[in-house]
């Protein structure tokens, strides 16, 4: 492990925790927008070689598209062969979040991967709870078969990715709406998935003091906000506990400080009991979404690394 760039990065999203636990409990959606924006989008309280990782890849580029009412960003880098296709469901929560706070990790993605990525500005609760995330997500999947940045055209490859609760709606999609894709996507691969709102796993208890930004209170209080009146049992929105079979290729990292360490390790195990392909990747001692710190921190550059060798590989 990187000790300096770890310690660093530790310290920070520390700080963020605790401005966010500042926040009067009627406040917590507007607390996590605000702390959500400014991990990814601002210098303030990160030092001055953290500030790499608010900058896109050279040689990247998005433009801006709406399909069927849904803003969305495009982000490929030069030369990116547009019939390799991913669709990225950024995290937040399911409150939180867009394509313009995940837009330079994603650039990183897609210089690694040499694919067209496609990043919705998918609807958040709690203004739009379950099912208006998936509902968009399953059109935009099945849009992305047939269109690329240039306009019309079938899909070679594709391919779903996300982080947080944007990975737990990922497999969410795969395990409850495999039904309505035209076709099944190629491969998959989540960060740190939050794949159980009802934060039921035991690391949710063993990591509480070691994850640096995440609580099981925090899960069960952003399930409730997304499910709006359904259980945080409910496979609907905690795919974990759904019907983990026929599932394509999955790629997922997770750090063995994490409260979602089991989250991820627990999906993979059932994945793979039921013939799944894949790979399980457990980082030492690693924030949540670490890989958003790249390329400051090397374990973040090491994993979307091995996330672009997956879907090449796919």
């Amino acid at each position: 492990m990187s000790f300096s760039e770890a310690a660093e990065v530790e310290r920070y999203m520390r700080s963020e925790a605790a401005l966010l636990l500042a926040h009067d409990a009627s406040e917590f959606v507007t607390g996590l927008r605000e702390s959500v924006d400014r991990i990814f989008l601002s210098a303030d309280n990160k030092p001055t070689a953290m500030h790499s990782v608010l900058e896109m890849e050279p040689g990247t580029k998005t433009t801006s598209t709406v399909i069927d009412g849904i803003d969305c960003e495009w982000v490929y880098a030069d030369g990116a062969d547009f019939s390799q296709r991913l669709l990225y469901l950024h995290g937040g929560g399911m409150v939180a979040g867009s394509a313009k706070t995940h837009r330079a990790m994603i650039s990183r993605i897609a210089t690694r991967t040499n694919t067209a990525i496609l990043v919705p500005n998918y609807q958040l609760a709690p203004e739009n709870p379950f099912p208006a995330a998936p509902k968009d997500a399953i059109t935009l999947v099945n849009w992305l078969w047939k269109n690329s940045p240039q306009g019309r055209s079938a899909a070679q490859k594709l391919f779903l990715a996300g982080d947080s609760a944007g990975g737990g709606l990922v497999l969410s999609l795969l395990v409850n709406y495999r039904n309505e894709f035209t076709t099944m996507p190629d491969a998959a691969a989540t960060f740190s998935a939050v794949c159980d709102f009802g934060a039921t796993s035991p690391s949710m208890t063993l990591n509480a003091e070691s994850d640096a930004l995440l609580s099981k209170e925090a899960i069960q209080g952003l399930g409730h906000i997304y499910g709006d009146g359904v259980s945080l049992s409910d496979p609907l929105i905690s795919p974990l506990n759904g019907d983990i079979d026929g599932l394509p290729p999955l790629h997922m990292q997770v750090s063995d400080s994490e409260v979602l360490l089991n989250d991820t390790s627990l999906f993979f195990e059932k994945h793979k009991a039921n013939g799944g392909l894949g790979e399980l990747r457990i980082y030492s001692n690693m924030v949540h979404v670490w890989q958003a710190f790249s390329p400051y921190l090397p374990e973040a550059n090491e994993a979307l690394d091995d996330l672009a060798k997956f879907f090449h590989k796919h």
